[in-house]
């Protein structure tokens, strides 16, 4: 805005005028500032009102939220409390008895075997008068002693997962002892995961109370599965003592007779035992999370039942292979001819040739085939005795033709009885090498003899 301040202020002189514009600039400044100032004012009055409703339906929706969650959470209490009630009602209705421990609850079991219990057709109670003497040789392991069995622990789980690793828990332990002169089974039932430290503690005392572990698949299931758990749970794991695992033997003696060897499989069709109305092993850890979240314990009863027969049944194999005599083969055991075939040729790669060769004469004094006399062959060139392998291989071709065993009998005659006429008689039946190899040995045959 323009100023006449000559007019204004009623004055002709400029010098005179100076202290009134400086009055006027000073009021109209003023009067920009309060303008400004009230805006402002204005403006932080409409925010502080827009933060406060909203800071308003924010606590109103906190407050629906937090009412929300403590009615979800008090449900889920009232239903975990249920849950647990059901549990602790269903532990006192399972076959276990609660043994306080410094270390918490322990969940057990232990029944004595009767003299007159069998798996199938094996009395159980043969286990402790077996000779054990041949269950190293058929291990392939050397540390297994005859006498570490009179003190065996035969040990089975039941587990949370098949895939093992930390997350895998066990959580129904199986035993199975000789103490005074009496067999035992005995379960220990984990009832939550809180509480394994009780089950640890008393496995390492059965363990080293023991000379030997007896179990099958335990090498590369359950063993390690417990040892993780050992070190999960800080407590110290039992020292290490020979571990026999039934699982390996069983594939060594009746791998020309069963189709698997599931140790269902084996209870059917070696010891005589159907199992009726038994659980799956696949469904047995979906049954474990079922009663942890329901109480339901009539699913882990047929858990338990499943793993004491899993335990007996292990004890019954190894009454059956722990009463194997080389000299004296049993016409009533469980076994045949097959396995007994088996049986010598794991003793063959156990360096027990003379055990191996009398099995096996045994086997073709009583039931001669094809097989056996390709075994004792097999044993024979091992002992180093060609004569008696060539005589085998020719009775085994006298039942059943076999182009492999006409290589056999071609390197004999060629490398130890020194006859290349017969090797190169037997490489011209047709042997089971390529034709290149069999072209070759052929030709060699041939100058052996042109320069004979």
């Amino acid at each position: 805005m323009a100023h006449d301040l000559s007019s204004e202020a009623g004055l002709t002189d400029a010098t005179d005028a100076v202290p009134q514009l400086e009055t006027v600039l000073d009021d109209e400044h003023a009067g920009v500032r309060n303008s400004v100032r009230r805006r402002v004012r204005d403006v932080e009055g409409e925010e502080t009102e827009a933060r406060f409703e909203v800071s308003v339906e924010g606590e109103q929706r906190l407050e629906g939220l937090r009412k929300e969650m403590n009615r979800i959470l008090k449900k889920e209490t009232v239903r975990l409390e249920r849950v647990v009630r059901d549990v602790e009602r269903a532990l006192s209705e399972l076959p276990f008895v609660i043994q306080e421990t410094d270390d918490g609850r322990r969940f057990s079991r232990r029944r004595k075997i009767a003299e007159w219990e069998t798996t199938g057709r094996v009395p159980l109670h043969a286990h402790r008068t077996a000779t054990h003497s041949l269950l190293g040789p058929l291990s392939l392991d050397e540390s297994l002693d005859p006498g570490h069995f009179r003190r065996a622990l035969f040990l089975d789980t039941e587990t949370t997962g098949l895939s093992g690793g930390t997350g895998t828990v066990a959580f129904l332990l199986g035993l199975a002892y000789v103490e005074n002169d009496e067999l035992f089974v005995e379960q220990i039932f984990l009832p939550s995961y809180g509480e394994e430290v009780p089950m640890l503690r008393y496995l390492r005392e059965r363990i080293e109370s023991a000379d030997v572990i007896v179990s099958f698949n335990g090498k590369s299931f359950d063993w390690p599965l417990l040892r993780t758990r050992f070190v999960m749970n800080r407590v110290a794991p039992p020292r290490q003592i020979p571990h026999c695992d039934l699982l390996h033997v069983a594939r060594r003696i009746h791998k020309e007779r069963l189709s698997d060897m599931r140790l269902q499989t084996i209870e059917r069709d070696v010891l005589g035992l159907e199992r009726i109305g038994d659980i799956e092993g696949a469904l047995i850890a979906t049954v474990f999370g079922h009663f942890l979240r329901t109480g339901d314990g009539e699913g882990v009863r047929r858990v338990v039942e499943h793993n004491e027969q899993d335990v007996l049944s292990m004890v019954a194999l190894l009454a059956v292979y722990g009463s194997i005599d080389p000299t004296a083969l049993d016409d009533t055991s469980v076994l045949e001819s097959t396995d007994f075939l088996g049986i010598a040729n794991t003793l063959r790669r156990a360096r027990k040739l003379e055990e191996a060769e009398a099995v096996v004469s045994q086997v073709i004094a009583k039931n001669p085939c094809a097989n056996a006399h390709r075994t004792r062959a097999v044993i024979a060139k091992a002992q180093k005795n060609s004569k008696l392998a060539a005589a085998d291989y020719h009775a085994s071709l006298e039942m059943e033709p076999s182009a492999s065993v006409h290589l056999e009998l071609s390197k004999l005659y060629e490398h130890k009885l020194k006859n290349p006429q017969q090797a190169l008689l037997w490489a011209l039946e047709g042997t089971s090498e390529g034709a290149e190899l069999a072209r070759k040995r052929e030709g060699r045959l041939r100058k052996k003899l042109e320069t004979k």
